[in-house]
């Protein structure tokens, strides 16, 4: 009898893998969703002063009362080589939708490496994004290199490209396109991997908005504060917009007019560590319209963090030789010229 309960646990076992996936079980799910590296903030207490060191070196204290931009002028945020920023972030923009998107991105020297998950609100399928782009240029030469690999349900899109002065190499399939087609679901997911992306690279973030323009002001509707504890200097903005891009073919009256009349709001936060004089930590949330090419004038809400962190070398290099040993695999033509 006990044999006969055995075994029957066992094929109980056996299902209950199968069901589960047993390859997404033991070496991990090719649908993860959760790729961000957080980092834990511990403030400490809320104190009057603090000593900050900043990204000169010099150390300087600072109280309450002073300017906003005296202090954040000291230590700031870009994005900038050597440094692995990590979003999570869950949107809404009017034409597309409500989605989840996570990014990992490292940047190095003439390098930039996107590692991208997203899905669709209402739907568990996860779209997976990579692209590496290197770029390099003297009097004399110009190097360059791209890969990239998008994959989505059973849609997949994936090319390399490298040229130097000695000629241009690609590398890509006839059974798959060379980028998402427009139109494809694989296109929409790599759309709103698009759109954290061009948030990023398009926001200055804590801008300052004054101007000589008295008749567009637009830092009257912008609140600036900060907060001091023990372990952090906290920066928070708040305005109707999260940045403003103008073109000729924009009307600077039209802007004002929307931002003037809006109820939206959309705020900004920095956790500045004090002892590094480094930002660790950008929030960015609320509703907002969009002010920046394509989309422009949609009405956009996000809570986003972008989490920053030094890059580890070892890390990056794995994940591009698994990006570029990928797409040489795959690949079926190789086209010089």
């Amino acid at each position: 009898m006990k044999k006969v309960i055995a075994f029957l646990s066992l094929i109980s076992i056996v299902f209950s893998l199968v069901s589960c996936n047993f390859y997404d079980l033991f070496f991990g799910s090719t649908d993860e969703f959760d790729i961000i590296a957080t980092r834990e903030i511990v403030l400490g207490k809320e104190v009057d002063s603090v000593v900050l060191k900043s990204r000169g070196g010099e150390k300087i204290t600072v109280g309450y009362g002073s300017d906003f931009y005296d202090i954040y002028g000291k230590v700031g945020f870009w994005f900038e080589s050597g440094k692995k920023y990590s979003f999570g972030a869950e949107t809404n923009l009017e034409s597309r939708g409500k989605a989840y998107v996570n990014i990992n991105n490292y940047r190095l020297d003439y390098t930039e490496f996107y590692e991208a998950k997203a899905k669709k609100d209402g739907d568990d399928a996860v779209g997976s994004i990579e692209e590496y782009m290197y770029w390099k240029q003297s009097e004399d030469s110009r190097e360059s290199k791209n890969y990239s690999r998008f994959i989505y349900k059973d849609q997949k899109a994936f090319v390399g490209t490298e040229f130097n002065k000695g000629g241009s190499i690609v590398y890509s399939s006839e059974e798959y396109p060379l980028m998402p087609e427009v139109g494809s679901e694989l296109n929409e997911i790599y759309a709103h991997t698009g759109l954290i992306r061009a948030l990023a690279n398009l926001t200055s973030f804590f801008k300052n908005y004054e101007s000589n323009d008295t008749e567009y002001d637009y830092e009257q509707f912008v609140t600036r504060e900060y907060k001091l504890y023990e372990n952090y200097i906290v920066f928070k903005q708040t305005a109707p917009f999260l940045n403003i891009f103008t073109s000729i073919e924009q009307d600077p009256a039209l802007i004002y007019a929307q931002i003037s009349n809006s109820n939206y709001y959309i705020t900004q936060e920095a956790y500045c560590n004090v002892k590094t004089g480094e930002i660790e930590l950008i929030k960015v949330y609320g509703k907002t319209l969009w002010h920046m090419p394509e989309y422009w004038g949609q009405m956009l809400e996000i809570d986003m963090k972008i989490y920053v962190h030094d890059l580890n070398q070892v890390e990056y290099q794995k994940k591009l030789d698994n990006l570029i040993n990928y797409v040489k695999t795959n690949s079926d033509s190789l086209e010089k010229e």
